[in-house]
């Protein structure tokens, strides 16, 4: 009973401030990653980002992933994806980083 107090308290608290986060913020000033394909070490990547949201495969190869995603009811919200595959000597293979917000959204952007 006390834990159901104090989880609806935090969630009507959460409510009321009218912002979400999920994810870590891995990425700053919305930059993409400084990588060098075939030289940046998994080692080079936990220093930089820290732990990995999932770890997974892609055709055989190791990928991580990094999420950030910020909503307010307020300023609306951004997300950054990020992405890595390993090669198998433990090197990058290849990476994928996106940005998104509200203010890129919209049917009056096409």
């Amino acid at each position: 009973m006390k834990k159901a107090f104090l989880l609806s308290s935090l969630f009507l608290a959460l409510g009321a401030a009218g912002c979400i986060t999920i994810g870590q913020g891995f990425i700053k000033n919305n930059k993409p990653p400084q990588i060098v394909v075939g030289k940046t070490t998994k080692m080079d990547i936990l220093k930089t980002y820290k732990q990995p949201v999932s770890v997974g495969t892609e055709d055989g190869d190791e990928t991580w992933t990094y999420v950030s995603y910020h909503a307010n009811v307020f300023s609306g919200w951004t997300s950054d994806y990020f992405f890595v595959r390993f090669a198998k000597n433990g090197t990058v293979k290849s990476y994928n980083y996106s940005h998104g917000s509200s203010e890129d959204r919209g049917p009056d952007r096409y």
